[in-house]
């Protein structure tokens, strides 16, 4: 079941971290296709990734959009609010595309 995706190359990955047996540590994932972290956003303080979705980054945005649990849920409740994330995803690909001109 594909749950994540990759914040690099936004492919679909199953998991982002592995738990060990020691409290608080974990690994993070490595992408198979582009090797690298799958999410490192996922170790960052929140202030952090704000910052970078402020900055338009498409790795914070893809880390806010796709991997985050309370945004995941919310999105995917239902067919409604799945297309407020289309939405959302049209305005920052317009934002992307008229910075460049």
């Amino acid at each position: 079941m594909v749950e994540y995706i990759c914040t690099n190359c936004s492919l679909p990955t199953s998991s982002l971290y592995k738990v060990y047996s020691t409290p608080g540590s974990i690994q993070l994932t490595t992408c198979q296709t582009c090797l690298h972290d799958i999410d490192p956003y996922i170790e960052r303080e929140w202030l952090l990734v704000a910052m970078d979705c402020v900055l338009h980054r498409p790795e914070a945005l893809r880390h806010v959009l796709y991997n985050r649990e309370p945004c995941r849920s919310f999105f995917a409740s239902n067919g409604r609010l799945m297309s407020y994330r289309r939405l959302i995803q049209l305005t920052f690909m317009t934002e992307f595309f008229d910075n460049l001109y």
